[in-house]
């Protein structure tokens, strides 16, 4: 576990946290970089703290299942947890800390590359 969280560490201060938490997810959660890349927030149970993964990106193009092409809700650990908690701030919520105004993108990709305009791959 030390070696992963040498990894992030130096991915976050190279790449940014948006690439970190990308694969910490990945590490943390296990998910298939084509199911990751298509997630959105609609896909997390913020209640029972688990991803829906129902769909994938293959070769830049959206699929309307997964490899194994069934529905799994995969239970997120506490590290999992805080990844997706940390990834929330960069591309759900909208608006400053401070600005007294927060909203939610519910449809937006979980993964996208801050300032950019799609998901991150």
């Amino acid at each position: 576990m030390e070696e992963v969280e040498t990894i992030l560490a130096n991915l976050k201060e190279r790449e940014g946290a948006h690439i970190a938490n990308y694969f910490a997810a990945a590490f943390f959660g296990g998910f298939r970089p084509t199911e990751q890349v298509a997630m959105c927030w609609d896909d997390v149970d913020f209640k029972q703290r688990n991803m829906r993964v129902a769909r994938a990106v293959v070769r830049g193009k959206a699929k309307a299942s997964t490899k194994t092409y069934l529905v799994r809700d995969v239970e997120l650990s506490e590290r999992a947890w805080a990844t997706f908690e940390a990834q929330r701030a960069i591309t759900q919520l909208v608006g400053g800390r401070y600005s007294g105004i927060r909203q939610l993108r519910r449809r937006g990709p979980t993964f996208k590359a801050s300032g950019k305009s799609g998901p991150v791959v």
